[in-house]
C-alpha cells in the first residue's frame, strides 16, 4: 500500500482475499481470531484508512461470528458469493456498521432458482444487509459458466438490481419486512411494489 502511494498511485481502495470460515462457521473462534490475526488485519486496514482508500475484504464461509473483529479492526466492506450461508438474520446486525458486497447466492438460487426467484433474492440481499443511506453492493460472479447460470438468472439478476438497486427510490416502511431465513421451507409471495404499505 504504502509503495503503491510512494509510486504515485492513489488507490481509492485495497481488495483482499482471505478464505476464513466453512460450511457450519468460522475456522477459529472470534478470541483466537482476534488475538493472531486482529493486530495484522488492523495494520493493514490503517495504512490503507492512512493513505485514503477503502478495504474491501472478500471470504468464503460461515464467517458472522467474526464481523464484530473485522469490523473493529476497521474493514469497510465484505463480500460473499453466499450470504445466506451466514444468514440474513445473523447478517442483519451489522448493517450501517459495514457494507455488505454480495452475489445472488451461489450455491442454490443464482444456478438452480427461476429467474423470479432470483429477482426476489435480489430484493431480500438490499432490504435485509442494506439500511436507507446504503450498504449494499451487488456483482456478478466471475465465472458463471462454471457453475452453471442460466442466462436468463444472471439477466433476472441484473434485472433486479435494475429495479430494486436505488435506494432514493424505497419508501422507509420497505426496510421492516421479516426476515426469510430458510428459502426452501418458504413459499415465496409476490414481491410488493415499493409504495406498498
Amino acid at each position: 500500500i504504502k509503495t503503491s502511494y510512494k509510486l504515485g498511485l492513489k488507490p481509492d481502495g485495497i481488495w483482499l482475499t482471505d478464505d476464513l470460515g466453512e460450511q457450519s462457521g468460522p475456522f477459529f473462534s472470534p478470541r483466537l481470531f482476534k488475538e493472531f490475526y486482529g493486530p495484522c488485519y488492523k495494520r493493514i486496514f490503517d495504512t490503507a484508512h492512512e493513505f485514503g482508500s477503502e478495504t474491501h475484504l472478500h471470504c468464503c464461509g460461515k464467517v458472522d461470528r467474526l464481523l464484530p473483529v473485522l469490523i473493529e479492526c476497521g474493514l469497510d466492506a465484505i463480500e460473499f458469493d453466499s450470504p445466506r450461508m451466514s444468514g440474513y438474520n445473523d447478517l442483519k446486525q451489522f448493517r450501517g456498521k459495514i457494507m455488505f458486497w454480495g452475489c445472488v447466492n451461489i450455491q442454490s438460487i443464482y444456478w438452480k432458482g427461476t429467474p423470479e426467484e432470483v429477482e426476489r433474492e435480489v430484493w431480500h440481499m438490499i432490504r435485509n444487509l442494506g439500511t436507507r443511506e446504503g450498504g449494499c453492493g451487488a456483482y456478478f460472479y466471475e465465472e458463471p459458466k462454471v457453475i452453471k447460470v442460466p442466462r436468463k438468472n444472471i439477466r433476472a439478476f441484473a434485472k433486479g438490481l435494475e429495479k430494486y438497486g436505488d435506494y432514493s427510490k424505497i419508501p422507509s416502511h420497505w426496510w421492516d419486512y421479516p426476515t426469510i431465513e430458510n428459502w426452501n421451507d418458504f413459499e415465496v409471495p409476490p414481491l410488493p411494489p415499493l409504495d406498498a404499505k
